[in-house]
């Protein structure tokens, strides 16, 4: 499943550069979720992060006809070759464009919990909210685990773009998630 996420991304076909980017939010909450096992709460916040920014290209790429509509040329041009890969400083408005113009409700206020996930994850926690969110571990914890929910929540409704495996591991992460809830 990893090998995967290890050569170029597919740019001009946009299925299957979902189908990837689904996969890679799954392989990212994975790796949140067992860091959180282990106590790992800075890393798993990064992973938890990861997964979202890898589930928003995903949905970029399966609904780039509905969000180019409108668009200028050049618009379209930086969504397809920039837009699709959700860069980091772009999150919170390629969000916005999939709640407007995908009917992707609640993408904002998930993309802001990764953001502040992100923060944690470089900063860790900060009793005076200046450079995180998070003042102890246990809220960021709580944080990332709700975040890998949502994620795989949207993972869940394009699952027959995943291969035997993907879904199979789509469902241990489900039941991972229900006994650690």
């Amino acid at each position: 499943m990893y090998s995967s996420l290890e050569r170029p991304l597919p740019k001009e076909d946009l299925e299957e550069l979902a189908r990837l980017k689904l996969k890679e939010a799954l392989i990212e909450s994975k790796l949140a979720l067992e860091y959180l096992d282990k106590g790992i709460v800075r890393n798993a916040a990064g992973k938890a992060f990861q997964a979202w920014k890898a589930l928003i290209s995903a949905l970029i790429a399966l609904n780039f006809d509905r969000l180019s509509k409108g668009l200028s040329e050049e618009q379209k041009e930086w969504l397809k070759e920039k837009g699709i890969l959700a860069p980091t400083s772009k999150l919170i408005p390629l969000s916005l464009m999939l709640e407007e113009k995908a009917d992707l409700d609640g993408i904002t206020h998930a993309t802001s919990t990764a953001l502040d996930l992100h923060d944690y994850q470089y900063n860790g926690p900060d009793p005076d909210l200046i450079f995180s969110k998070y003042t102890e571990p246990e809220s960021a914890k709580e944080s990332a685990k709700l975040l890998i929910k949502t994620s795989l929540e949207y993972v869940e409704k394009y699952k027959d773009l995943l291969d035997e495996e993907g879904k199979k591991v789509l469902e241990e992460l489900k039941k991972a998630l229900n006994t650690n809830a």
